[in-house]
Order: C-alpha cells, then sequence, then structure tokens
C-alpha cells in the first residue's frame, strides 16, 4: 500500500479460502468460459497468437509485432463473454490472477474486465475514446519468473475505462478521476473478461490457472501475513479484530467551540472514517481547544514487537497545511500527569499532500508527559504551578512508550489540537511497523 493506488504487488503465493473466484479452467459451472483467442486484424497488424486449455489452465501463446502503419507493437488477446459471478461484495479490493510464464520479461500484460458496457466487445476495443464505449476496464500488470504458479494482485483502483486502443495505456486514471473507476455496481454484472498482451514487441507464453477477487480486508491480512513487520491496530474492512466504532469528541469544557464530525465513507479506494471540523479558540483560554476520534475498544493487538519502530497511519486531506494533528493512542496504567494532560500518548504529524499517503511516527516520538492545555509535551502549563512537561528523550525516559504499554493498547486517537483552523481527514488505518 502507498500513495498511488496504482500499486500491483506481485509474486505472492498465498490464497484464501474466501477469495470469490471469477474464471476457472476446472469446468465449474459459473465460472468457467470458452476464450477466443483475437490478434490485431486491422491497420495491417502481423501479431500472431493462440489461446488453448491444457489441464486446468489456460494457455496463452504468440508473438506481438509491429503495426506496419502504426509503427508500434500491435495486441494479442483471448476474450470471454458470459454472465460471470457477482463480486460486487468485495469492492474496494484486488483482482487476483494465478499465473506463470516462460517469458516473465514481458512488459505488455494487461487485463480488462467489461462491465456495464453497452457493447461489451466494442468497449473493450475503443476503451472509452469513442462514443458508448466505456465501461470496459484494463490494467496492465508483471508476471515473476519462476516454474510455479504465483498470485499477482492488482488493486482495483489500478484499473481505467479510459485507455488508448492504440497503446493500451490509460489516458485518465481512478485515482484522478472516480469517473473512470470500477465501482460496486460494475462488479455485479461482469460481462467480458479479456487477457492482453499488448504494446510492447515480443514473444509470450502465459498460463492462467485463475482470475479471482479479493475483498480489501482479505488484504491487510494478506499483507501482513506477507510482512511480518507491521501489525494493524485500526481498520475499517469489518474484520473483528481491528474494525472499530470511533467516538467524536470536542473541546466541551471552559467555553470550547471546537465541532467535529465523524462518518464512514467508501469509494474506489475502499472504506475510510472521515475526520471533519473546526479547531476554535477557547474563550477561557484564549487559546485553539482541541477535537479528536477515539476508537471504542478496550484491547488493541499486541504490537510490543515494534518497540524499536513506530506507528503508521494512511491518510488523505484536504487541509494539508493545518500543522495541529496529532496520533495518540492509551495503554493499561499510563500514569496521569496533570488535570487535564496524560494518561495516554501523543506525538504531532504533518500530512504532505492531497494524496493518500502512509504517514511515519516513530515511537521515541510519543510521550504521555503532554499539556492539557496545548497538547504539545515541550511546554509549560499556564499558572503559579504550571507543570512542567517533557518529550520523550535519553534525558526523560520515562515519559517513553514500553513493550508493556505496546502490549496493552486500549484505543487509537486523532487530534486536531492547539492550531486554530478548518481541517479535513481521511483515515484508512493505523498499524504498528518496524
Amino acid at each position: 500500500m502507498k500513495n498511488c493506488m496504482a500499486l500491483i504487488v506481485i509474486g505472492v503465493t498465498l490464497t484464501h479460502a474466501s477469495n470469490l473466484n471469477l474464471v476457472t479452467f476446472d469446468g465449474a459451472p459459473g465460472t468457467t468460459f470458452k476464450f477466443i483467442e483475437l490478434n490485431d486484424p486491422v491497420m495491417g497488424g502481423q501479431s500472431t497468437g493462440t489461446w488453448n486449455v491444457s489441464k486446468s489452465y489456460g494457455v496463452f501463446d504468440g508473438q506481438v509485432n509491429d503495426v506496419p502503419s502504426l509503427k508500434a507493437p500491435g495486441f494479442i488477446k483471448a476474450a470471454a463473454d458470459g454472465h460471470f459471478p457477482d463480486v460486487s461484495s468485495a469492492f474496494g479490493g484486488s483482482i487476483l490472477l494465478s499465473v506463470r510464464s516462460t517469458t516473465p520479461g514481458y512488459k505488455g500484460f494487461r487485463i480488462t474486465i467489461a462491465a456495464g458496457a453497452a457493447s461489451p466487445a466494442y468497449s473493450c476495443g475503443a476503451g472509452g475514446s469513442l462514443p458508448f464505449s466505456t465501461g470496459c476496464f484494463k490494467a496492465k500488470y508483471s508476471v515473476p519468473a519462476g516454474n510455479n504458479f504465483n498470485t499477482v494482485r492488482i488493486p482495483m483502483t489500478a484499473f481505467s475505462d479510459k485507455w488508448s486502443s492504440a497503446t493500451g495505456e490509460h489516458t485518465k486514471e481512478c485515482k484522478d478521476d472516480e469517473s473512470v473507476c470500477l465501482t460496486a455496481a460494475k462488479l455485479k454484472k461482469i460481462q467480458r473478461v479479456e487477457v492482453w498482451a499488448e504494446g510492447a514487441l515480443g514473444k509470450v507464453h502465459l498460463e492462467v490457472q485463475s482470475i479471482s477477487v479479493e475483498a480489501p480486508s482479505q488484504l491487510v491480512h494478506a499483507l501482513q501475513e506477507e510482512d511480518n513487520d507491521v501489525t494493524y491496530l485500526a481498520t475499517f474492512d469489518g474484520v473483528n479484530s481491528t474494525a472499530f466504532s470511533w467516538r467524536d469528541q470536542n473541546d466541551p469544557v471552559m467555553g470550547g467551540a471546537s465541532t467535529s464530525s465523524f462518518q464512514v465513507k467508501q469509494d474506489s479506494s475502499g472504506k475510510y472514517g472521515v475526520f471533519n471540523g473546526t479547531c476554535a479558540i477557547v474563550s477561557f483560554l484564549k487559546a485553539p481547544g482541541f477535537a479528536k476520534i477515539t476508537t471504542i475498544s478496550s484491547a488493541l493487538n499486541d504490537a510490543s514487537a515494534h518497540i524499536n519502530g513506530s506507528l503508521q497511519l494512511r491518510v488523505r486531506s484536504s487541509t494539508p497545511g493545518y500543522t495541529g494533528f496529532r496520533l495518540g493512542f492509551g495503554a493499561k496504567d499510563v500514569p496521569k500527569t496533570s488535570i487535564f494532560g496524560g494518561s495516554s500518548f501523543k506525538a504531532s504529524f504533518q500530512v504532505n499532500s492531497t494524496d493518500w499517503q502512509v504517514i511515519t511516527v516513530p515511537f521515541a516520538s510519543f510521550s504521555y508527559d503532554w499539556s492539557g492545555y496545548t497538547g504539545s509535551c515541550d511546554t509549560k502549563d499556564p499558572g503559579l504551578f504550571g507543570h512542567q512537561h517533557h518529550c520523550c528523550s535519553a534525558a526523560h525516559p520515562e515519559v517513553c512508550p514500553t513493550s508493556k504499554f505496546l502490549a496493552t493498547m486500549t484505543e487509537v486517537d486523532i487530534w486536531a489540537e492547539g492550531v486554530k483552523g478548518d481541517f479535513h481527514l481521511e483515515l484508512a488505518w493505523v498499524r504498528a511497523s518496524n
């Protein structure tokens, strides 16, 4: 997972019983379809290809050559029409290809899925460049080398139904324009599936064992199985151990005027929480107050293995200039350091742009000794007996997180605090990482 939603993860050999099969070659009713091979037939195309079924997988073989009139590579493809399974429940997840190839270096592998097209064959030939030709969604992928079948994971956000019929390259990306994205409604009625070799010269050999669909929640745990360096703490994917409800709270005392709201939304990137509001001046203090959201939870996954690492959160914001964002977490027996402060760890973070991004906040930057007036650990409370707060450091290790606290985490908090202004933050997940 990264900022660019067109990330493709390859070389994964995990399988999940809950994946939804779209295409198989084992004779199973509902997922076994007849594929027809087609070469670049127009403008003097000279590419050649074949499609056969051997044992329980399809075999796509051929050569992509230049189209003389275009002076550019053409294509070969294999297409199947039919009534495909409804996979809308996996919206926001990934398309999985179980494949192997003797030409893993070939750079033109692509797949198209027609859904909601007026004419699937016409749409998959024009790519949205002609009238009434939208509805055929294309994505590129790479195949890892090896003799065994490997799973290639293509996020649904890597697909677009606006692409060049000459090159296969996208003319609009899903991350930039949601109108070209796959939707849950379209995934209910898939009409056509195509396997392509396009836009790159060379020999092609691809064996396809299956095409299936993976829900976003499966992706979270598949990636965690692949990479033991992360532990997910809060998500919006429905997984019982991480998908919590959240409570929204504003500065209620001393004339606090901050306002905020929290809701869960879903788009082509999956489900996420939306924290929106205004951090306003507390009249009594003549200083900015706070708004925050907190998981309604009593125990989170054990993150003690990551004590030398960080907390990470995947976010995007329409107010990246707002400088009052803070990340916090509660844990069993965290000391309270003043009348309003403490009882949890807190650290600041900054959003860098309006795109999805992963923010890394080292555990060494968290402190439980923060001010209830400002949210900062490097400050002194106002008043004659104001408490001097301390950040985690070699001089004050007592305020730092420990493995014991990370093993007994109880909640995650997102704050907008200590800085006056409007804020908008969309949150996909929070995890601990090495």
